[in-house]
């Protein structure tokens, strides 16, 4: 009986430390920029904030961005109480155009 009791005391304690390695890490988000090309060439300075539950990414000024299917990384925009993923591709703050900001201005959403 001791040694029935012995073995499932030592299965328990395996079996705790596997659950164990496999547990998420809970690491936020890389803090330094990112230099990231869109898939035409064009650099573009990227933030990633958040942790494993939510998280996010943002111009260097504050936009949210995100990529889409072509793989290029447009702004999010409010549309119907929902942030979706628009047309306009994100730029670095220096190389927009006015109408870029304009843009921005009406549709796009900081964090």
């Amino acid at each position: 009986m001791k040694r029935f009791a012995l073995v499932m005391i030592g299965l328990c304690a395996l079996a705790q430390m596997a659950c164990a390695q496999n547990a998420p890490s809970r690491v936020p988000a890389r803090r330094d920029p990112i230099e990231a090309r869109q898939p035409d060439g064009t650099p573009l300075t990227i933030l990633l904030r958040g942790d494993e539950r939510k998280h996010w990414t943002m111009t260097e000024d504050g936009y949210l961005i995100e990529q889409n299917r072509d793989g290029y990384y447009c702004y999010k925009i409010q549309r119907r109480g929902e942030q979706v993923v628009g047309r306009r591709v994100a730029k670095n703050p220096e190389d927009r155009t006015k109408c870029d900001e304009r843009y921005l201005k009406r549709h796009g959403i900081r964090k």
